[in-house]
């Protein structure tokens, strides 16, 4: 704990509240009075939930990677005047070859954790990252912040 000294507007006397720090790396600080992240500063009385969602590849991404060359190679051999069996031949190798690559791109697409909370009645994104642990510790520091506050909301 490091005690944090406030004084309402026009009083002389100092009183001291007590802040709690429960996450203080980088530019990334959670007390039990605001959260910070770089430049953007969110009171904690504000806030009223916290939540962190996994990104996943765009379905749409998916299905424009998989039909799209399929699609090329249709046209291509039906312009070219191509006999029917060897267009669905080829249309039949482009979809299995797409197929495996949009396979792959799910396995290896790089993952992105969100960490969202609800900042005065809006759902706001604050922050993202690759590492679900590090989205998962920030989010349990606001949860314990926000559980932990004595002030009014």
């Amino acid at each position: 704990m490091k005690p944090s000294p406030s004084v309402a507007p026009g009083d002389t006397r100092q009183t001291r509240r007590t802040t709690i720090v429960y996450y203080d790396r980088g530019e990334i600080e959670v007390t039990s009075q605001y959260l910070v992240i770089g430049a953007a500063y969110f009171p904690i009385r504000a806030i009223s939930d916290v939540r962190v969602e996994h990104q996943v590849v765009p379905g749409g991404l998916l299905v424009a990677a998989t039909l799209g060359p399929s699609e090329i190679v249709v046209v291509t051999m039906v312009v070219r005047g191509a006999s029917p069996q060897l267009t669905g031949a080829a249309l039949a190798v482009a979809l299995g070859v797409t197929a495996i690559a949009a396979l792959f791109a799910v396995i290896v697409w790089p993952r992105t954790y969100e960490l969202w909370i609800d900042y005065e009645g809006v759902s706001t994104k604050v922050l993202s990252s690759p590492e679900e642990w590090r989205m998962r510790q920030l989010a349990r520091a606001i949860l314990r912040a926000l559980r932990d506050r004595t002030g009014p909301r």
